[in-house]
């Protein structure tokens, strides 16, 4: 389980609260994200490199935030989540253009 980017992303959240600042102004974004993104992204992908499926199941237009399962496929080392073992994932994205080291996944 990756838990440092979830600590991040609380101390993130609780420094934003704590400092009173106001919600987001998702109307100044920089590229507004299309429905077709959505689309694309929902449903189930698999690594093979290491061995996951995530399963999206949603994604905020609004925000870009992106929310999903994954699970290991096998278990890959002694005491690791046993395959089929459900984590949640919280993710976001951007409507900018793909980078040059951009990979890619299959479904």
């Amino acid at each position: 389980m990756k838990i440092l980017p979830r600590i991040l992303a609380a101390a993130s959240l609780i420094a934003a609260c704590s400092s009173g600042a106001s919600a987001a102004d998702y109307s100044k974004r920089a590229l507004p994200l299309d429905a077709s993104i959505r689309a694309a992204l929902i449903g189930k992908w698999t690594n093979p490199v290491d061995l996951l499926v995530i399963d999206i199941r949603s994604v905020d237009l609004t925000t870009g935030e992106v929310r999903g399962v994954e699970w290991p496929t096998v278990a890959t080392k002694t005491g690791s989540s046993a395959a089929g073992t459900e984590h949640d994932v919280t993710g976001w994205i951007s409507g900018a253009p793909a980078s040059s080291n951009a990979t890619t996944s299959s479904r």
